[in-house]
């Protein structure tokens, strides 16, 4: 999770962590650490203990943990102060996501910033090859604004816009190319957490 641009999906750092933690086989290509990790969830009552599960557990950084404690989840939390607690939804969502995952099924976690804005909730999709975690929020507010520079396994077809340019960029994602009226842009993502927090 990071600064993400309002309707922009991105994985981020910390649910990167969260998924390679859990999707992690043993030589026999069975999940080694997922049912301790679940277990660990379903033991948590609060954000604090879920940031010190992430830290211990999943290989997040302080860093990182510190910086999503304060923009979603501690009390007086940053973003979408009127929707606190978040940390709830997340928290059943992430163990919903992770019983229908069982001990065969991959998780693949993103944040999406495009819900209105009353609108805190997770999706999860189940599919025969993997469980698909979305956190839905609307638009995080004011915080840091880091370049992203790594290009994400995520790409966004919509209209290209007059003007359009291969060497088109923003912070967070590239023009990849233009075919006649249509652009297909790469996300880029963060190699670690944003700074400045």
């Amino acid at each position: 999770m990071g600064d993400v641009p309002a309707g922009h999906i991105s994985k981020g750092v910390v649910h990167a962590a969260i998924d390679k933690f859990v999707n992690h086989k043993d030589l026999k290509g069975s999940f080694d650490q997922r049912a301790g990790f679940l277990a660990a969830l379903n033991g948590i009552t609060t954000s604090d203990d879920y940031i010190n599960l992430l830290k211990t557990q999943t290989g997040v950084t302080k860093e990182q943990a510190d910086y999503l404690n304060e923009y979603f989840y501690a009390p007086g939390a940053r973003w979408w102060e009127g929707l606190q607690p978040i940390f709830p939804i997340l928290h059943q969502g992430l163990i919903k996501a992770l019983e229908e995952a069982g001990d065969t099924l991959l998780l693949d976690s993103y944040w999406l910033p495009a819900a209105q804005s009353d609108t805190v909730e997770v999706i999860i999709c189940k599919s025969a090859t993997q469980v698909t975690r979305i956190f839905l929020t609307p638009p995080p507010g004011p915080g840091p604004s880091t370049q992203r520079t790594k290009p994400a396994p995520i790409w966004v077809v919509k209209k290209a816009d007059s003007g359009l340019t291969l060497t088109t960029g923003t912070k967070d994602a590239v023009v990849e190319k233009i075919d006649g009226s249509v652009a297909t842009w790469r996300v880029l993502d963060f190699d670690s957490m944003p700074t400045g927090a």
